[in-house]
């Protein structure tokens, strides 16, 4: 049997070019995780995240309850998404 590695995958609709900015917050509203991309993408498709469930410091998470949220930018326009709940049963 192969082990994956433990991972979590966030759809997002994204416009030509954009700027998407992604994080992970504690429930009590520590940033855990943040990462910056640029680039291009077909017209609204979704467009895969990864998260490893590692922190910016490279420690893997708890099991728990996360938010996380993306702001993006594009032809000058700024949107950010209403924040989600992500469940981590097992890093």
């Amino acid at each position: 049997r192969q082990v994956r590695p433990p991972r979590s995958t966030l759809l997002f609709t994204l416009l030509p070019y954009t700027t998407l900015f992604r994080s992970v917050y504690t429930q009590m509203g520590q940033c855990i995780w943040e990462e910056e991309m640029t680039g291009m993408s077909e017209f609204m498709e979704l467009y895969p995240i990864y998260w490893n469930l590692y922190t910016n410091a490279n420690t893997p998470v708890v099991p728990g309850i996360y938010i996380y949220r993306a702001s993006i930018s594009t032809d000058g326009q700024h949107y950010t998404t209403k924040s989600r709940k992500l469940i981590v049963l097992r890093p």
